[in-house]
């Protein structure tokens, strides 16, 4: 499967640039098949799995995967020529497949389970899970559908999928409430990003609901990039990070070092937001450039070596002889 998707990439981007068409179609075919083999994976796993914590999350994801499969496909089919005449509604439609259905269902799928773990509570659900699945599923099916039904379409299934994200959200955080902040920054700019997700999906489903047809690249949405998606992934690392590195005293001290100074990642994370929005280049930048550098220095500061598997006091490990003459097991007490 990674192979696959490794090599798929590849095809594409050297197809794309250039301008082989069959390279690119062969590379869209790979990319589809990586995501169909990760999408069996998945099932497979939680069919075997004794644990049913993980269902709604793997629902999510293989719905994003499915969504991204269509999306790629109907890149290969614009590399290849074979719709000119539909191209830009296959242009629209491929595109918010991709960031709507492949990343923004998995960021989706990933909040009932992420964000209680960062407050350190069990998972929390109810009744607008079930909701926001089913929005979810009628917004794919509703952006596959722009490749004939053009803007009305995909601004229609941008706007479910921007409800099926807040009701999430607000199901999510109104059910931590208080005991969320328990997650500090982290937490925050998980929600901050989720935030960015759906005023995005109200703005640029809303133009295209009025037959407007924003391009791929402009401030809202290089903003629910950079602000939205990028704050959830800067948010998520700063948790998982220091778990992974772990272990002990090293696990607070490494989360201590990456909740500090919370404001200044927020306002930066969120100024770039802000202006690329207004069309400020030059803020927007020195933002975005001050939020990775912070991000990179907490992340370069961590705790790193070896876990320490030092016995507790008191304890050998060396075996010790019962009244046998045997060796007992490891583990034994001195005393």
């Amino acid at each position: 499967q990674r192979w696959a998707v490794t090599v798929g990439v590849a095809a594409v981007l050297v197809g794309v640039s250039n301008g082989w068409s069959a390279v690119a179609g062969v590379g869209a075919i790979l990319v589809m098949v990586g995501l169909v083999m990760l999408a069996g994976s998945l099932v497979a796993t939680v069919k075997r799995s004794l644990l049913r914590r993980f269902d709604l999350s793997a629902r999510f994801y293989v719905l994003a995967l499915v969504a991204g499969t269509v999306g790629v496909g109907f890149g290969g089919v614009m590399a290849a020529g074979i719709w000119n005449a539909g191209y830009p509604q296959l242009r629209m439609a491929h595109f918010h497949l991709n960031l709507i259905g492949f990343v923004g269902f998995t960021i989706v799928g990933t909040l009932p389970t992420l964000l209680p773990t960062i407050a350190h509570h069990k998972a929390v659900s109810g009744p607008e899970a079930r909701w926001s699945w089913w929005l979810a599923v009628a917004s794919v099916a509703t952006l596959a559908a722009g490749v004939v039904g053009g803007a009305p379409m995909v601004g229609s299934g941008t706007v479910l999928a921007g409800v099926s994200l807040a009701i999430m959200l607000v199901g999510i955080v109104g059910r931590l409430g208080r005991r969320g902040l328990v997650g500090r920054l982290p937490y925050v700019q998980v929600v901050a990003g989720g935030l960015w997700l759906v005023a995005w999906t109200i703005v640029d489903g809303g133009e295209l609901l009025m037959g407007a047809t924003p391009g791929p690249f402009q401030g809202w949405t290089m903003a629910a990039v950079v602000a939205g998606v990028g704050q959830v992934l800067a948010g998520s690392l700063a948790y998982l990070v220091p778990v992974l590195v772990g272990p002990g005293p090293r696990l607070s001290r490494n989360l201590d070092r990456t909740h500090r100074r919370g404001w200044l990642p927020l306002l930066a994370a969120n100024g770039a937001g802000v202006s690329l929005v207004l069309g400020l280049a030059v803020p927007a930048a020195l933002c975005g450039g001050l939020w990775l550098a912070d991000l990179g220095f907490r992340l370069a500061s961590l705790e790193r070596g070896d876990v320490d598997r030092s016995p507790p006091a008191g304890v050998s490990l060396r075996p010790a002889p019962n009244a046998d003459g045997d060796a007992r097991s490891v583990g034994s007490s001195d005393g």
